[in-house]
């Protein structure tokens, strides 16, 4: 083998490798149970709720349609970078080593957590405005007393065949929408309603005031995220 091949599969095998090692480190080693891949036991099999090669779509599952640069952090200790993207509508982090390899899913495990851009996309049991309790990713906005979650969905909406010859066959489509969550203290993680006084009434009453008076001075709305940055930077600072 010449120098060029030796390098080119040292390059390969070293990233997986070098995250083995770091899980070792930290005891994750031979946890069949947590995670799923050959030699770091992290990966498994991707879920294909929708054949996309089969069908034509609008729109798409991923948050990020291009694999992006993360970080594997376990039990807040960093044991690796990989690449990721996130399907949202199968709720599942796919990663790979590199653009080299074939991507994974990330098995579902709460001391188990990716960062990308900074921002932290954790596994979290919530409840939505209809009081259901749920578990799944969500990215952490800011952490905090105030922390401030937000959540991907993805809505699946099949193909129509045309009903007469002047209508037009419907492709299938994905929609994506984003609702945000708050957390107060250690309390229950919670959807963040469009209202503001059901908002308010979360808070203690002095701190209603002011935020409140905040708020309306800045004319800021609940339903966009660059204004509850804003809101729940405020919160932690107070």
């Amino acid at each position: 083998m010449n120098m060029r091949k030796k390098l080119t599969l040292f390059l390969l095998v070293f990233p997986l490798t070098f995250l083995s090692a770091q899980l070792a480190q930290v005891g994750m080693t031979g946890s069949g149970d947590i995670l799923v891949t050959v030699n770091s036991q992290m990966l498994g099999k991707m879920t294909m709720n929708v054949p996309l090669d089969e069908i034509e779509f609008i729109g798409s599952p991923f948050i990020n349609e291009e694999f992006e640069n993360a970080t594997i952090v376990y039990k807040n200790e960093e044991v690796g970078n990989m690449l990721f993207r996130y399907n949202a509508y199968n709720e599942e982090i796919e990663l790979k080593e590199s653009k080299y390899h074939e991507a994974k899913a990330l098995r579902w495990h709460p001391d188990l957590h990716i960062v990308t851009n900074n921002v932290p996309l954790r596994l979290i049991d919530f409840s939505n405005k209809d009081k259901q309790k749920l578990k799944g990713y969500l990215f952490e906005l800011i952490e905090g007393k105030f922390s401030l979650y937000k959540r991907m969905n993805v809505k699946f909406s099949e193909p129509k065949k045309a009903t007469t010859s002047l209508d037009k066959d419907v492709p299938a489509r994905f929609t994506q929408f984003e609702a945000f969550y708050s957390r107060i203290d250690k309390n229950e993680v919670i959807e963040i309603s469009g209202s503001k006084k059901q908002f308010l009434v979360e808070l203690s009453p002095q701190l209603r005031k002011k935020t409140a008076e905040f708020i309306k001075a800045r004319k800021l709305k609940l339903k966009r995220e660059e204004d509850l940055v804003l809101i729940f930077n405020f919160l932690n600072a107070e």
